[in-house]
């Protein structure tokens, strides 16, 4: 396939980055080029097919659903990124979901095609089995996030690792509706409702109609608190 800028970007960023030329020309060979709209299904829980995706542009979360319907992100991905990895190589259902935060753009690599360059060159299996090494890591700490940190620290951390500095403003906001931000961090609405009250009411975030704007004092807070260091949080400054 032919790869544009924003692809080139997207595998320099990705753990395919250190294959040569020639080789990553076969990785992408068969690849399926599509976009995802925000709050779209990129992948629902259950699935039983193998699918491995490289996420362009764009958030995607990675979450679990109960039978219930409440959910719980276990992870934010971003351009880069490879989806569903785990599935080359293991058998049964995928238990977590993909849903697009905002627009997204993927490209859906060749499952046959990955497992077979995986058997025959160590160069891609290595590539595979750091991205898989990295994911198990990043969800040990999201259920250590899950088990010992206050519901306050998760939904601020939530907040920071989707937030973005606006375009005409320098501040660090996220645009999530209060039952998106419940979904996300796996408890009810007005439990969402009185946490922003009170963060609002310790000097760590803004409300406002259509965004929650983070100040200073929440990134501090983050990093002081080991936040960052457990959801990998970095601050994004939109193009």
């Amino acid at each position: 396939m032919s790869v544009d800028v924003e692809v080139a970007a997207s595998l320099a960023r990705s753990e395919l980055s250190g294959l040569p030329h020639e080789l990553l020309d076969r990785v992408l060979g068969r690849s399926v080029d599509f976009h995802v709209r925000a709050g779209g299904a990129l992948v629902t829980t259950g699935r039983t097919d193998v699918f491995c995706y490289l996420l362009v542009s764009g958030l995607i979360r990675s979450y679990l659903i109960s039978s219930a319907g409440r959910q719980v992100t276990l992870r934010y991905s971003r351009p880069g990124s490879l989806l569903g990895v785990a599935t080359l190589f293991a058998s049964g259902t995928a238990p977590a979901g993909l849903q697009a935060v905002t627009d997204a753009r993927v490209l859906s690599l060749n499952p046959e095609t990955l497992r077979a360059l995986a058997r025959s060159d160590v160069r891609v299996s290595h590539a595979l089995l750091t991205e898989l090494s990295d994911r198990a890591i990043t969800y040990m700490n999201a259920i250590g996030d899950a088990v010992f940190s206050s519901l306050h620290d998760r939904v601020l951390s939530h907040l920071c690792d989707i937030a973005t500095f606006g375009q005409r403003d320098s501040e660090l906001s996220a645009r999530i509706s209060q039952q998106e931000l419940a979904d996300q961090v796996g408890t009810v609405r007005e439990v969402v409702v009185r946490i922003l009250r009170e963060l609002r009411s310790a000097g760590l975030v803004r409300t406002e109609r259509d965004r929650i704007v983070l100040l200073d004092s929440a990134r501090e807070h983050a990093q002081g608190s080991g936040t960052d260091r457990r959801i990998g949080l970095d601050w994004n400054r939109s193009s």
